[in-house]
């Protein structure tokens, strides 16, 4: 029997090495490199996991999940391009700096370099590689898909300067390949003041975050250069030591992963899943794709052997079962006396995260920081949903081999199976907006492209501090949860936010977008003793009912963060707008970019009025000037009961907004 045993204390799965079977060398070799997480099962797959992993594979092909080998191609093409044009510059900056290139001869030919670095099989005339290229992420995993984007990350020698030359003289290289017909680079924007230094670009057609290392060495010779190595972590500075925290955990996750096939399916299914679920995004507190990796790799390292869909059904079982805050590991955590360097564990703060998913490089970190209360909430409930589905194709009511069929003419979506399917069914489209009534809608905008660029990108990593200002601000009434949508939405051309059509669509600004935040009660833990009993006292003092929680100040706060913390000057066009909207309300557009669908609306019989908490605000809304804004709060036949306090709070947020701008 598969007995999984959590302990809280000491390591999370505690199993003695001798009920596992060693009847092999492969077996032995096995548990002494994968130690931590010792395997809970180590058979071979069987005939009909090996039919199921195919019809896994199968579906991810109709979803678009693998690249083409002429898109491959084009890829190293890109990247084989842009590490000449690296080269080029960090010769230049030598030559600059009066650093002698006599006997530089380490030139590399062609291919990939050690750890995974790149290079040019045309070199240069004037001696060999001056820095290291690398990509990480998911295409270094092998796990991305037509078109995605690539995180790159340059390592050069101590002379190479951060600041003067790589967001100096690089970037002026850049801009000079995005002018003219033959450009190769279009919205280049540079962010030095993010946690990590990035230069942002489209190079050839892909998207790039570029990342740039500075080491203490004075040469970088890339095919000797081993990026696992901690002490090249002494004497840089702490951008340089991030900068290259993305590539020394991917290798290590690769490393540390068995069976690398199955991992990668089994990862390309759950990013596919979670994607359409509506949680892949790490930004705004959900998980990302280093998330996803370290979590499927440690359910790898429980099933060393096992086939890519049985990977699957194990990962949502032990997920789903998971008693976080345990974090989740894949090897000890390091430390080196020398660096001294702060890991996880060793921080004030640290034993109160959510979800700690721990990066197995050093210095350790949780890369799950974002997650809050309520997006811990929507995940659970999802792993939760997809377990009970799992073990539905366990019981024989799902197939784990029927898989859709190529898409009906005309259709964007594979034709579903002709029987109930396991992997179907797990990828159904989560309808957020459907299941939802009110949300709070953040609308971001500016009047230029440059401005846009720089702007959108810093408030979608700031939302989640919405969600937590809710969460905070309406635990004295009983608490609130704040579900963001993962993904922005950017109304069509010619469209304003509210779905109609402006008389002159040249006054809508350059770059827009929206954010959605679901507001809900947040439902009562029977486990939670405290909870219960402050649910308990709420009522009895409000006559039976929670009290209507007050989101003004939530609001007002995270507009003001927001701007007070913005790391660089904003220009007078960069502006937020926070509302309340009912589900009613949302624009068509809305449902369509999400592939939602809109819920028909509630046949109700007409019956006497009957006076509640959200009418008189939503009447005492009704009072306000005329040439204040208009609200957007429901009607109240539209308020569900259990919906009426987050109607009510969003209700008074807004009125309390219009207030202050008309005292502005």
């Amino acid at each position: 029997p598969e007995a999984i045993i959590l302990s809280l204390s000491g390591s999370f799965f505690q199993r003695t090495m001798a009920s596992v079977p060693n009847d092999n060398n492969s077996n032995s070799n096995y548990c002494a490199r994968y130690a931590y997480n010792k395997p809970l099962s180590l058979s071979v797959p069987s005939s009909s996991s090996l039919d199921a992993t195919a019809s896994v594979t199968s579906l991810l092909s109709l979803f678009g999940s693998f690249e083409s080998s002429a898109e491959a191609l084009s890829r190293e093409i890109a990247l084989g391009r842009l590490n000449e044009i690296i080269q080029m510059w960090m010769r230049e900056v030598a030559v600059a700096k009066g650093i002698s290139l006599e006997g530089d001869s380490n030139t590399m030919e062609g291919g990939n370099a050690g750890g995974g670095a790149y290079s040019s099989s045309s070199g240069n005339s004037s001696g060999g590689s001056l820095a290291a290229l690398y990509a990480f992420g998911s295409f270094r995993l092998g796990v991305h898909g037509p078109g995605a984007d690539m995180d790159t990350l340059i390592v050069g020698p101590r002379y190479c300067d951060r600041t003067e030359d790589f967001f100096g003289r690089l970037y002026a290289k850049l801009e000079q390949l995005s002018e003219g017909p033959d450009a190769i680079v279009e919205e280049l924007h540079a962010v030095p003041d993010a946690n990590v230094p990035v230069i942002k670009l489209f190079f050839m057609g892909y998207d790039l975050d570029l990342l740039y290392a500075q080491l203490a060495v004075d040469r970088v010779q890339p095919e000797t250069l081993d990026l696992d190595d901690i002490s090249l972590l002494r004497s840089i500075d702490e951008a340089s030591i991030k900068s290259l925290g993305g590539t020394r955990t991917t290798d290590q996750i690769l490393k540390l992963a068995p069976n690398p096939e199955s991992f990668r399916i089994c990862l390309r299914f759950l990013k596919l899943y979670a994607a359409r679920r509506g949680f892949y995004s790490n930004k705004t507190g959900f998980l990302g794709g280093v998330n996803w990796a370290i979590l499927a790799a440690c359910v790898c390292q429980l099933y060393p052997k096992a086939s890519a869909s049985t990977l699957i059904v194990k990962f949502f079982r032990v997920i789903s079962k998971w008693p976080w805050p345990l974090p989740v590991r894949l090897k000890e955590i390091e430390h080196d006396s020398v660096l001294n360097l702060q890991v996880w564990g060793t921080r004030m703060g640290d034993n109160k995260q959510l979800m700690p998913i721990i990066t197995p490089s050093y210095p350790a970190m949780n890369s799950t920081f974002n997650v809050s209360e309520s997006t811990l909430w929507l995940m659970k409930s999802e792993f939760k949903r997809a377990q009970e589905i799992c073990e539905k194709a366990q019981a024989g009511e799902l197939s784990m081999t029927a898989v859709p069929t190529e898409p009906a003419e005309g259709a964007s979506e594979p034709t579903p199976p002709t029987e109930p399917s396991l992997w179907w069914e797990l990828i159904q489209p989560h309808q957020f907006f459907a299941e939802h009534s009110h949300f709070l809608q953040v609308y971001a905008h500016a009047a230029t492209a440059e401005e846009w660029r720089t702007w959108e990108g810093f408030v979608e990593s700031r939302l989640r501090h919405l969600g937590v200002n809710i969460e905070r601000y309406s635990y004295s009434s009983g608490g609130m949860l704040a579900i963001p949508w993962h993904k922005k939405i950017t109304p069509p051309d010619g469209i304003a936010i509210d779905g109609t059509t402006p008389d002159d669509p040249t006054t809508l600004p350059h770059g827009r977008a929206l954010f959605f935040v679901a507001l809900m009660r947040k439902p009562v833990d029977e486990k939670n003793v405290a909870h219960k009993q402050q649910i308990a006292k709420l009522k009895q003092q409000h006559g039976g009912k929670l009290p209507t929680p007050d989101l003004k100040g939530a609001v007002q706060e995270f507009k003001n963060k927001l701007l007070m913390t913005c790391p660089f000057q904003r220009g007078p066009s960069m502006h937020i707008e926070v509302t309340h909207i009912s589900r009613a309300k949302l624009p068509d557009f809305v449902f369509t970019a999400t592939k939602q669908t809109r819920p028909a609306p509630p046949q109700r019989e007409p019956k006497a009025k009957v006076e509640t908490k959200v009418e008189t605000e939503v009447e005492a809304e009704a009072s306000a000037p005329a040439d204040a804004a208009t609200t957007d709060a429901p009607a109240p036949e539209e308020v569900k009961e259990e919906d009426a306090p987050a109607a009510a709070a969003a209700a008074a947020a807004e009125a309390a907004e219009r207030q202050r701008a008309q005292q502005e």
